[in-house]
């Protein structure tokens, strides 16, 4: 048998013989395993970003919204809206086993320090806070006499506060939502970004009779969000809030006025989502080193079609079949890896550029990126060993005689 060493520098020079061709016609495999590397990256981070988001906003959260009534087409909200008055009353009725917050959004300017940017503008009551697992960085809270009298205050998301004020403190400036000025009282810790890309520190918080009357000039609640006081008491919480809405008549008597969403029913619908997304990147990845596995069969081919003289003479003076087998598997290896290790190290360089495009946590695990270049190597190997056989098995005469 030769030796590691003899075999090695063999390889070393074949491989060197037609690099350029060798590399193009395994450019599928590079492909395929810088294409497997950048969708798993991309899947981790979607992953990481939505249980960070379900753990701040809490798996036994119950967000409750009006169903609009189709009947009335001249309104989008079909003319069926949460106010003040139904947050305040399911308020009462939970008071002892859930805790209640309301919320409404709209899209505002805020402009302070010489300085603009267009956020998302929060109206919250006492509890929304707590509820969203949301942390104060600096600053106080809004107090209760502050949501009774409508006061001009706001909390300023961490976003929102580096882009009007920098490194500088917002504590006691004058802020202007709109057309409304408000006093920055405190600001957020970073919230980071949702399982749909959006920056959820770009926001201000004003309490929402402030922004109810400065900005939206309506009384309309768009969300409340209901926590239980325990796990035991979920489902009579839920139960509870759906006959609450079925008796109320402002809504309409109707069955399906308020819509639930439950928290862990949203995680279990992303955990089937990142499944499928998963099975579809084993897809594409998995099409993409076919390709590739078959360049390297069609590569290996060549280079046995190529050198049918070189292989009779070493055979000729020696050489054993199982050399020759060994040779040329070794080739297809060596190959197959630097393609490998090629398509690796540009699925990580895309990867962490197209995570921080897109906002996502950079994330590749070694060891996948160690697994999918070992099935590739190995994949490789065993669709090489054909030629490899046909190979050791040419006749040595013949092949001197074919290629002189």
């Amino acid at each position: 048998m030769m030796r590691i060493k003899d075999l090695l520098v063999q390889t070393v020079k074949s491989v060197s013989r037609n690099a350029v061709r060798s590399l193009l016609t395994n450019l599928g495999l590079t492909v395929g395993v810088a294409a497997y590397i950048l969708l798993e990256t991309v899947n981790s981070g979607t992953r990481l970003t939505v249980e960070r988001e379900l753990q701040r906003l809490g798996g036994n959260i119950l967000v409750v919204q009006a169903v609009p009534d189709r009947t009335i087409r001249s309104r989008p909200d079909g003319g069926r809206q949460f106010d003040n008055t139904h947050f305040r009353s399911l308020s009462a009725a939970l008071a002892d086993t859930a805790a209640v917050a309301a919320q409404t959004p709209a899209q505002a300017s805020v402009s302070a320090n010489g300085m603009a940017a267009d956020v998302t503008l929060l109206g919250v009551t006492e509890a929304y806070l707590d509820i969203r697992g949301w942390s104060i960085e600096s600053g106080r809270g809004f107090s209760p006499a502050e949501h009774v009298e409508a006061a001009s205050v706001c909390l300023l998301g961490k976003a929102t506060k580096e882009r009007l004020f920098g490194r500088t403190s917002p504590l006691g400036a004058t802020t202007r939502v709109d057309n409304s000025l408000c006093t920055v009282i405190g600001s957020l810790q970073s919230v980071g970004v949702s399982s749909a890309g959006r920056n959820v520190d770009d926001l201000v918080l004003m309490p929402l009779t402030s922004a109810q009357r400065r900005v939206t000039g309506t009384r309309a609640v768009r969300s409340l969000y209901v926590r239980p006081g325990s796990d035991e008491l979920y489902e009579p919480v839920k139960t509870h809030i759906t006959a609450f809405f079925e008796d109320d008549e402002s809504l309409g008597k109707n069955r399906s006025v308020a819509r639930i969403s439950e928290m862990q029913f949203i995680a279990r619908a992303i955990t089937d989502t990142k499944a499928l997304l998963k099975n579809g990147l084993l897809v594409v990845s998995g099409l993409f080193a076919t390709i590739g596995v078959a360049g390297v069969m069609n590569a290996t081919l060549l280079s046995v079609r190529e050198r049918r003289a070189e292989i009779g003479i070493r055979m000729a003076l020696g050489a054993r079949a199982g050399d020759i087998f060994l040779q040329f598997l070794v080739e297809a290896l060596v190959l197959s890896g630097l393609s490998c290790l090629l398509g690796a190290a540009a699925g990580t360089l895309a990867s962490y550029y197209l995570a921080d495009a897109i906002g996502l946590p950079f994330h590749v695990s070694p060891a996948t990126v160690f697994q999918v270049v070992a099935l590739a190597c190995l994949t490789t190997v065993l669709f090489a060993a054909l030629p490899a056989l046909k190979a050791a098995r040419i006749d040595p005469i013949r092949a001197i005689r074919d290629g002189s």
